[in-house]
């Protein structure tokens, strides 16, 4: 009678925790598929992105473009005085990041008329100024050449830079975001501006609205925060391609660290690719669920090499990729990525069971429930969404897909769509 009790409580308890996970709605601002919102009352909040569809793979012959042209905001002034000092007088949090995709321009700030007529005016001055010192300029410079010497000297950072100049070598995502030390003494404030008329333009422009606000406050602070801004011309869009297709090697980095870091790279498929969910399983069970995983099992608990290892997707919207992640001491190296390059062979063997991959799927759901309990969360989600073209009903999608996956579409994927033979391995230490 107790198990009973216990099972019948368990339901019960599922039930309502499943009922309170109750889906925000996304909705497209007024019709228009570029301006997402979702409304959340529960706070006098609201949290606004303006993604740029450019990023460091639209730098072109000048790689750091993108970003110093992005930091050139902090220099900006408006009557006087600083924008960023501007938003954190009145409480708002402003901030500003460059990817490999696209770049964005984020606003928190509470939900006041006065505000929302101020925090407009001020992002269409952002949007709209095309003016920068020569001595503000030189400034960023020497800022953002500290960061890339500082990056040459971290083996995490520098790992990660040596692979993707590997990895994505004839891409845009082949260098890394701040650029190097010689393209960025190359890059002029004429440079700036031109990228500057190139990116602020309606076309290339998503706004992504979560908070207390309703639709068409939304639409009116759209107008307001766009007025005068050109519609310029969208992108020659061309899918990428990853041109590497050797065998596996080994790319190795000298460094004078008590530890050797270890970065894999395997192409997968791209978020907007159907399979991808069943890549999430997979991903789950081999490296992503931490101390379950086939990868934490080999190298942690069975021969003690590293005290974490683990694997990771990068979804993008032409290409995915499965990254692997650990430490390990200099003397232990060759040891660590010998058993890491079998791991990876092995799972194109698809040596999961069906109560593995039923249990990695609940729990993925279960993390999922509880993954975008914040504004902040909902917005970089919305941003994706919106970038990527997903489906808004994306929550009822995410769940069904994820729900769809099984032992059949697990192997089906791993058999025509992961490429071991295209990995390359990347290790930064001394061994």
């Amino acid at each position: 009678m107790m198990r009973l009790f216990y099972i019948i409580f368990g339901l019960v308890l599922l039930f309502y925790q499943m009922a309170a996970y109750s889906y925000p709605k996304i909705s497209s601002i007024k019709s228009n598929p570029d301006y997402l919102l979702i409304t959340d009352n529960s706070l006098p909040i609201i949290d606004i992105t303006i993604n740029i569809n450019l990023g460091s793979r639209h730098d072109g012959n000048l790689p750091g473009l993108m970003n110093l042209t992005f930091e050139s905001i902090s220099k900006l002034k408006y009557e006087d005085e600083k924008i960023v000092d501007l938003f954190e007088s009145m409480g708002a949090r402003f901030n500003y990041n460059v990817g490999k995709d696209f770049s964005s321009i984020t606003v928190r700030f509470i939900n006041n008329q006065e505000n929302i007529i101020f925090i407009s005016k001020l992002l269409n001055y952002i949007l709209t100024e095309r003016r920068l010192e020569e001595k503000d300029l030189d400034f960023l410079k020497e800022k953002i050449k500290n960061t890339i010497y500082s990056q040459s000297l971290s083996p995490g950072p520098l790992a990660s830079i040596k692979l993707d100049e590997k990895f994505f070598a004839g891409t845009g995502y082949s260098h890394p975001i701040v650029g190097y030390q010689e393209t960025i003494n190359s890059i002029k404030t004429n440079n700036i501006i031109n990228q500057l008329d190139r990116a602020f333009n309606k076309s290339l422009i998503d706004i992504n609205i979560v908070g207390n606000i309703s639709e068409n406050e939304s639409a009116h602070m759209i107008s307001k925060l766009l007025r005068n801004l050109p519609k310029g011309e969208k992108i020659n869009y061309k899918p990428t391609e990853i041109k590497f297709n050797g065998k596996m090697f080994l790319n190795k980095v000298s460094m004078d660290t008590k530890q050797t870091h270890i970065l894999i790279f395997t192409p997968a498929v791209s978020r907007t690719d159907e399979q991808y969910y069943s890549f999430l399983v997979i991903n789950y069970l081999f490296g992503g669920s931490g101390f379950g995983s086939k990868l934490f099992s080999e190298i942690r608990q069975k021969r003690g090499l590293a005290y974490s290892v683990y694997s990771y997707l990068r979804p993008y919207k032409d290409f995915g990729i499965l990254a692997i992640n650990m430490q390990t001491k200099n003397e232990n190296a060759r040891e660590a990525i010998k058993i890491l390059k079998d791991e990876i062979y092995k799972l194109k063997n698809n040596n999961f069971d069906s109560e593995e991959i039923s249990k990695a799927k609940n729990s993925i759901l279960n993390n999922f429930y509880i993954r975008y309990d914040t504004n902040r969360k909902m917005l970089g989600l919305l941003s994706q969404i919106n970038y990527l073209n997903l489906n808004l009903d994306y929550f009822n999608v995410y769940v069904n897909s994820i729900n769809s996956v099984s032992n059949e579409s697990i192997s089906k994927i791993l058999e025509k769509e992961l490429f071991i033979e295209k990995s390359i391995i990347t290790a930064v230490g001394n061994f």
